[in-house]
């Protein structure tokens, strides 16, 4: 029988890359985040803004991922992830790593503090649209466009 966390996890996670993709269809991406979108994604990504006092967005169309300062409105670090473009990421401050989801279907982890590259592996066969992070288990979920949803336990690797 499954341990109720990980259902009641991959249902929330479901609910929110529906409700994500809900919204992306209902308005066109622009090519470029402006500061008032900037704005509104910080404040979605994770709580980890409470802890740090910065947020991260993905910077779709060049591929980077930014670590923005939101009250400074200052960018801090840029990590660049691919030459395609960027569609999620998030953070995981107990490893101190971000993990980023491309159009180039693979899933990259980085240290936050040294923008190196902890791994990098092919995670779906078509664009990575969305990751959750559990709150406190070793789990994360990617969704794609290939129509799966994978749950990854970076503990077992």
């Amino acid at each position: 029988m499954p341990d109720v966390r990980y259902l009641t996890f991959i249902i929330e996670f479901l609910q929110e890359a529906i409700r994500d993709a809900n919204e992306t269809l209902r308005r066109p991406a622009p090519p470029v985040l402006m500061p008032e979108e900037r704005e509104k994604l910080t404040v979605r990504i994770n709580k980890v803004e409470e802890y740090l006092g910065d947020a991260l967005f993905p910077q779709k169309a060049d591929g980077n991922a930014v670590l923005w300062d939101y009250n400074t409105q200052s960018m801090i670090k840029s990590i660049e992830v691919s030459s395609l473009p960027l569609r999620c990421a998030k953070f995981i401050v107990g490893k101190q790593w971000i993990i980023a989801g491309c159009d180039d279907m693979q899933i990259r982890v980085y240290n936050y503090n040294t923008l190196e590259k902890v791994k990098a592996f092919d995670a779906h066969s078509y664009n990575i649209r969305h990751i959750a992070v559990h709150p406190n288990l070793p789990l994360f979920l990617t969704a794609s466009d290939d129509m799966t949803e994978k749950l990854w336990d970076w503990e077992k690797g």
